[in-house]
């Protein structure tokens, strides 16, 4: 019998990418992923529109909510034609601007009922800033004190709880609690 020729033992050759390279190619890719993430969240937040900084602070310094004519101003003037000695029609808010630039104010609710703004003669349910039943606007200055007059939607007795809520503009809200029948300054 003729013999078998022998085949040399070959062992495959690996050829491959070292551990060690292996991993700093990972950690590289890991570095390079998370910049792009990262920029892609920094483009993104940059996009987004800038939220209002400018805090605004109305505060209450006082009120004048009596069955009087002429209710005060705050001042300590008159706002003539304002109640009529009989019944409460008219509430005068003393009200300051603690805001850094002037303030408009858009609303206001009295008791859950809205009150707009009305630059003329005041009907009921609303409102302006001023010390006059016929003329007034919505904005008051940075820094300073002046008459939010509002025109109630209904008469109140004197001793009724009102809640008074001041909206600027900006839609944020200031809540006060006041006394019809009542001064207080």
């Amino acid at each position: 019998m003729a013999e078998m020729p022998k085949f040399k033992d070959r062992r495959a050759v690996k050829r491959g990418v070292s551990p060690i390279i292996a991993t700093l190619m990972l950690v590289a890719i890991a570095v390079v992923g998370g910049v792009v993430v990262y920029t892609y969240f920094q483009n993104i937040s940059s996009k987004v529109a800038p939220q209002n900084t400018i805090a605004e602070n109305i505060q209450l310094l006082g009120y004048d909510v009596r069955q009087v004519n002429p209710l005060l101003n705050h001042l300590g003037g008159g706002i003539t034609g304002a109640n009529n000695g009989t019944s409460i029609i008219y509430a005068a808010l003393y009200i300051k601007n603690n805001s850094p630039s002037s303030l408009q104010i858009s609303k206001v609710y009295v008791n859950g009922a809205q009150y707009n703004f009305n630059p003329g003669a005041l009907a009921a349910s609303q409102f302006h800033i001023g010390s006059s039943t016929s003329s007034g606007t919505n904005t008051i200055n940075a820094a300073s004190t002046d008459t939010l007059l509002l025109r109630l939607s209904s008469t109140v007795s004197a001793g009724a709880n009102l809640t008074v809520i001041i909206e600027s503009a900006s839609g944020q809200q200031f809540k006060y609690e006041i006394v019809a029948g009542n001064r207080i300054f």
